[in-house]
């Protein structure tokens, strides 16, 4: 499967939660995050039960099902969304969130944080398509939740595994959380405030998602996620 089909199917299968989720009555700034954190959860369930690989499936297809159903509602006009209007940080959001998922593409992983959080699972579970247990000496931080390595998990089994794809992930994560804040401005109509917002939102996700600070066991964790 292409780079690109993949995310397309990712992409599709998350506006499909998106919108299921607007129609229930949250916000469109939360609908994204809290997209991501639903199909985490139902990942979480398959996970348990050593069903990961089908999980993904069976959760990314349901979102692509679920937003052809309010296509066809909205082309029948039913079930509309309401249109909330388009606003200055809304560009700023999707132009600085292209030219940053661009470069984390391109970019290694060399960050020990990064790798000893969620990295190192990330491919347990892609190559193994299950959980790490008690007797996987792999993993030592058992106290952390996998929920990020398993979104993370969930895109590069449609867009493949890289350095690169696993940043981009987990800048998606970042992103959405980002949005949400949007939720709390009262005047929308601010530009010159809401673009201050987004840049420094955005400069925040940067330095999250690319901190290049190499520690001396990072070698070890690279050697682990590139072998």
């Amino acid at each position: 499967m292409s780079v690109w089909l993949g995310f397309a199917i990712y992409a599709i299968g998350l506006l499909g939660y998106n919108g299921t989720l607007r129609r229930l009555g949250v916000s469109p700034y939360l609908a994204w995050i809290t997209a991501m954190l639903v199909q985490i959860l139902i990942l979480y369930g398959f996970a348990m039960t050593g069903w990961l690989t089908l999980g993904i499936q069976v959760v990314t297809y349901l979102g692509v099902g679920l937003a052809g159903l309010w296509l066809v509602m909205s082309f029948f006009r039913k079930a509309q969304l309401r249109f909330e209007g388009i606003h200055l940080f809304d560009f700023w959001m999707i132009g600085l969130g292209i030219v940053t998922g661009h470069t984390l593409w391109q970019s290694p992983l060399v960050h020990y944080d990064n790798f000893s959080h969620w990295a190192v699972m990330v491919k347990f579970m892609v190559f193994t398509g299950r959980l790490p247990g008690a007797s996987d000496h792999l993993i030592s931080f058992t106290s952390y939740p996998p929920a990020t390595a398993l979104f993370i998990t969930q895109f590069v089994h449609w867009v493949g595994f890289s350095d690169g794809a696993m940043l981009v992930a987990q800048f998606i994560l970042i992103w959405g959380a980002a949005y949400a804040l949007f939720a709390g401005l009262r005047d929308r109509s601010r530009a010159l405030t809401n673009c201050d917002d987004c840049g420094t939102r955005r400069n925040f996700c940067l330095s999250e998602a690319t901190n290049f600070a190499v520690r001396p066991r990072g070698y070890f964790c690279l050697s682990l996620t590139t072998s």
